[in-house]
């Protein structure tokens, strides 16, 4: 249909080109004669359409017209539905990027709220921590002072018990031990009830066990050459003996002690 319009534009135009062309010519001829035979002839001109001058063109096609409208219909359609889809795409791409602004900030608060708890959590952690070490360093300050108390009674109690041995030797160097062996024996002695079975040279290794202030708990024999009747008596003398005399030295005293049952004849 392009093609047709422009030939039949071709056409008129050559066509309009001769008429003027003819037209021109014949007005200058008229023009040079009017001159000759009347001189001063006004001459008048007016526009005239050039489709006037081609009796020849032909009329318009209305189904050509109709096809044009309709091709031009299609085109302004076509132009709207591409403009259409454009807006579309943008406004889709816009909204994708609006989601992924907001997927990051949404993603940045998560990420701030997370590092707020760490930062929280390590801070709890820190300070428990600082308790801990305090509750160490004063449980450590305590057991230090109770280490430095237990040294010093200690250490006292390792001189007071050198002391002791110290003055329990002198005290034994001096015979003052053997005189309270012998004042436990003599009393035992004063209250043992000779049985008919006792004979002569009775020499039993007599032990004692005693509580602080003399009272008996228990007596033991060592070797001793009398029978069960004569320890039987030498025992029961030892409990009427109770309480037992007290030493000349008071560190003499011993919970465990032991002495020879050897009665005069």
């Amino acid at each position: 249909m392009a093609a047709r319009v422009q030939s039949n534009f071709r056409y008129i135009s050559g066509a309009v080109f001769i008429h003027a062309l003819v037209i021109g010519l014949f007005i200058a001829a008229s023009l040079y004669s009017r001159q000759t035979v009347v001189p001063h002839l006004g001459i008048q001109a007016r526009l005239v359409d050039r489709d006037s001058l081609n009796p020849t063109k032909p009329a318009p096609d209305p189904k050509l017209q109709e096809q044009e409208k309709i091709e031009k219909q299609k085109q302004e359609q076509l132009e709207q539905q591409r403009e259409k889809e454009k807006q579309e795409k943008e406004a889709q791409l816009q909204a994708e990027q609006q989601s992924k602004e907001r997927e990051a900030e949404q993603k940045r608060i998560v990420e701030a709220q997370q590092e707020a708890q760490r930062q929280k959590q390590a801070a709890e952690q820190k300070r428990v921590e600082e308790i801990k070490q305090k509750q160490r360093e004063v449980e450590q300050k305590r057991q230090n002072e109770i280490d430095a108390k237990e040294r010093v009674r200690r250490e006292a109690e390792l001189k007071a018990q050198l002391a002791d041995e110290e003055g329990r030797d002198q005290a034994v160097n001096a015979g003052l031990l053997n005189q309270y062996a012998a004042l436990i024996r003599q009393r035992v002695e004063r209250n043992w009830i000779k049985p008919p079975s006792a004979q002569s040279g009775i020499k039993c290794e007599v032990r004692v066990t005693q509580a602080v202030g003399g009272m008996v708990l228990s007596v033991a024999f060592g070797k001793c050459n009398a029978d069960a009747a004569v320890r039987q008596s030498i025992e029961s003398a030892v409990m009427r003996s109770s309480p037992l005399p007290p030493p000349g030295d008071s560190r003499l005293f011993d919970r465990n002690l032991s002495f020879i049952f050897n009665p005069a004849e």
